[in-house]
């Protein structure tokens, strides 16, 4: 018997059709999540841009309210705490609005904080997306604070350089005893660094306080005299760079004894580029001595009682260490001449009660 075989035929252009079929759905999903990532990176890009203004906004509040306490610049009370909050906000936001949810001014620790959130020129607060609400997510509320602390240095990084007390005395004609309220400071508070010579005063020249030519002693004020020798040495001297980085910064708080590094050329670690960089022709917060230990060379100490501003406007500290040219003191002499002025900054220990000031974020 014969066999009969029936044969199936599979068409190929049907089967191409399929395949065409095929790869029209998965380019119309492949283009649905592409539209969706897309869009998705659109609004978190535009999400995260909103953060970014309101938090700089919040920053620039609550650093503009403590600067104004710090310095008395505007009333420290409420009602211009809320003020300021309001217009710095605002000029950080694209859309020149913020709203200003808190600001806590807390006179007795000298901080403020601000809270800032979404406000739109419409008066809403949500912030809608431009694609997400197609899945159903119609917007969010963003937040942003910061916390701002003022008040005077009781530790700052600073040059390993120290000056006596005694010559801020001898500068204004008594105690040292600063306040950003009453007094401008011996410079004022915003002359621009360069802008010499201040109020037609004649720059301090400070000398190395021992040596062939030093700076002269004076009388010792009541408790300072930490030795009982009733001086107290004048002019300035160097601090050893004791935490071993050589990167001619010391870190000192006051009430400490910092020892002294012998000799009347710079701490080891400061070089000539360096040490121009950091002090020439601009204000340095120099740490004062009340006394010191007398013991000379290496084995010198000094207790650190307050910090000051200083403008320096030259110095001759040996070999390459001279500005401007060959410096303001000639020789074997050793000087640093310049401006007492007020000086903030915005990093350190605050709890002094004088000196310099710091403002600062803690949030």
């Amino acid at each position: 018997m014969r066999r009969v075989v029936t044969r199936i035929g599979i068409s190929k252009s049907r089967f191409a059709a399929d395949e065409s079929g095929v790869s029209m759905v998965f380019l119309a999903v492949s283009m649905v999540v592409l539209i969706g990532m897309v869009a998705f990176a659109v609004d978190v890009g535009a999400l995260y841009q909103e953060r970014r203004e309101l938090q700089s906004g919040a920053d620039a509040a609550a650093f503009a309210i403590a600067e104004d306490c710090a310095l008395n610049a505007l009333p420290c009370t409420q009602g211009q705490a809320d003020s300021t909050a309001d217009a710095y906000a605002d000029a950080n936001a694209g859309d020149a609005e913020a709203a200003i949810d808190n600001v806590d001014l807390d006179l007795a620790n000298k901080i403020v904080e601000v809270d800032v959130s979404t406000e739109t020129a419409s008066g809403g607060t949500i912030f809608r997306p431009f694609f997400a609400n197609v899945v159903g997510f119609e917007g969010t509320t963003v937040h942003a604070e910061a916390a701002v602390q003022w008040g005077f240095a009781s530790g700052l990084a600073t040059i390993p350089l120290i000056i006596s007390k005694c010559e801020y005395d001898r500068e204004v004609g008594g105690e040292y005893d600063y306040n950003p309220v009453t007094d401008l400071g011996l410079h004022g508070l915003n002359e621009p660094e360069g802008a010499t010579p201040w109020q037609g005063a004649s720059p301090k020249l400070l000398k190395f306080h021992t040596g062939s030519d030093p700076q002269p002693d004076c009388a010792a004020q009541a408790g300072q005299d930490t030795d009982g020798d009733g001086r107290l040495p004048g002019g300035f001297g160097w601090l050893a760079d004791d935490d071993g980085l050589l990167d001619c910064k010391v870190h000192l708080e006051t009430g400490n004894i910092a020892p002294g590094d012998p000799g009347a050329s710079p701490t080891n670690g400061c070089s000539a580029a360096e040490l121009k960089a950091l002090i020439f022709e601009k204000t340095v917060n120099l740490p004062w001595f009340a006394d010191t230990n007398d013991a000379g060379g290496a084995n010198a100490t000094y207790t650190i009682e307050d910090f000051v501003g200083f403008y320096v406007t030259g110095y001759n500290f040996g070999g390459q260490y001279k500005e401007p040219g060959s410096g303001p003191c000639h020789g074997s002499t050793r000087c640093l001449e310049g401006y007492f002025k007020y000086s903030q900054s915005d990093s350190g220990e605050i709890g002094g009660n004088s000196g310099v000031i710091i403002v600062k974020f803690i949030k």
